[in-house]
């Protein structure tokens, strides 16, 4: 039989018992922690990986054409004969490219498109009160 004041289990009915309110600070700062570690932890691996996981990369070649790794390109040999060197002989110099027109217009005022395409009939949408007036 219980007193008025006591609860089911005979302990007094004024300290924490069925109503009150359950401590749920703990469990969401301990969940925060978590999150906040697993964070860190990965932001360290990233940066760990991308300064040195891996050796210095080869670079990729740029170019689709062909060619001879250096190592194999054959090299003249000098020959008994040849006594006098060659003279040297001067690049030809690229002529310089033709400065913009003085009078500031564009040379094509009007761009020709690359691809002939009709002009898009107009077409009334479904609401419009003017459909065909």
């Amino acid at each position: 039989m219980t007193l008025e004041g006591e609860g089911r289990d005979g302990r007094d009915g004024t300290g924490p018992g069925e109503d009150a309110r359950p401590d749920r600070r703990r469990p969401a700062l301990l969940l925060a922690l978590l999150a906040v570690a697993v964070v860190v932890a990965v932001v360290i691996a990233a940066i760990v990986l991308s300064r040195g996981g891996a050796g210095p990369l080869t670079p990729v070649p740029t170019s689709s054409s062909p060619s001879a790794p250096p190592s194999s390109t054959p090299t003249p040999t000098p020959t008994e004969t040849e006594t006098a060197d060659p003279e040297p002989t001067e690049a030809p110099t690229p002529e310089p490219t033709p400065a913009p027109s003085a009078s500031g217009a564009p040379a094509d005022p009007a761009p020709v498109p690359s691809v002939s395409v009709p002009a898009a009939p107009d077409v009334p949408y479904p609401t419009d009160p003017d459909d065909g007036k």
